[in-house]
């Protein structure tokens, strides 16, 4: 679940989720629909999906290539991701 907050012209906090989901059976990834929304929230993401293997998407340091890149626009969508390491 990603979650973020803001401000309405009242100062009251507003707050987005995203639901994601991972399927290991069907190797999917699932990002859910947003729901809520605060003025200046962003109305696209992108996703940089990273597959954990031996020597790719572990440590500290950020994986130079991901598996797959999502753009998310607030819509339900749904990633195969095949492991290729």
């Amino acid at each position: 679940m990603i979650r973020a907050s803001g401000l309405d012209a009242d100062m009251v906090t507003k707050n987005v989720e995203i639901p994601i989901s991972w399927n290991e059976s069907r190797h999917t990834l699932e990002i859910g629909a947003r729901t809520g929304s605060f003025p200046g929230m962003l109305k696209q993401r992108t996703f940089r999906v990273v597959l954990v293997a031996s020597r790719h998407g572990i440590g500290n340091d950020l994986t130079a290539t991901a598996d797959q890149t999502v753009r998310y626009t607030g819509r339900k969508t749904t990633v195969r991701l095949l492991p290729n390491r």
